[in-house]
């Protein structure tokens, strides 16, 4: 009877873990994308603050990535074809970044971020040119991003990090649409020149 007691409870025990990490995982998985979440994000941040104050000399990259014309992807082609959208891309940047030394997240809406560790800003950058490139050839979206250095000397290094490449993302999110405007307003005109003659 204590044997069968013994096993019993150590099975008991067991699916209780297993629980455990099942909740733990959906609360850190984005269930659209499956990537790892903002929750995940926040917690893996605040182990690398800690675990840096032990061992410095950790750097990172901080990565913001945002689909370029996402809302235009929504108004017209509806909330089903954008979903489909945000999974793919999800899914391009997690097997992309894999072979890399960093971690990846869905921010929200759609935005992503990432955040490599012992890699040059202009390697980061030449990355992303070619994981634009990849996205292209796959889903015909392009990504604008920003890029920022986690400085661990600030009393909160990821979020001013955050706020850096988030501005530098947006910025050139605008140049993405002023071209984009510019190229229409190009292809207007040739069609306009081209009925009149």
């Amino acid at each position: 009877i204590l044997i069968f007691n013994l096993v019993k409870d150590s099975a008991e025990m067991n699916k209780k873990t297993y629980e455990n990490d099942e909740l733990k995982n959906v609360a850190y998985t984005d269930a659209l994308t499956n990537m790892k979440n903002r929750a995940a994000y926040e917690r893996f941040t605040r182990r690398q603050v800690l675990n840096h104050r032990k061992n410095p000399g950790a750097r990172f990259i901080f990565v913001m990535l945002d689909i370029n014309g996402f809302k235009n992807i929504n108004d017209t082609r509806g909330h089903v074809a954008g979903d489909e959208i945000l999974k793919q891309v999800g899914k391009v940047i997690t097997e992309y970044f894999e072979s890399y030394n960093c971690e990846s997240f869905r921010f929200g809406g759609d935005e992503f971020v990432v955040l490599i560790e012992d890699m040059q800003l202009s390697d980061v950058e030449n990355l992303i040119v070619k994981l634009n490139e990849e996205l292209v050839n796959l889903i015909n979206v392009t990504l604008s991003h920003g890029c920022s250095e986690v400085d661990f000397n600030n009393a909160k290094p990821f979020h001013v990090a955050l706020k850096k490449a988030d501005a530098i993302m947006y910025s050139n999110k605008e140049q993405y649409y002023l071209n984009w405007h510019n190229s229409e307003k190009e292809l207007n005109g040739e069609k306009f020149s081209s009925e009149s003659d």
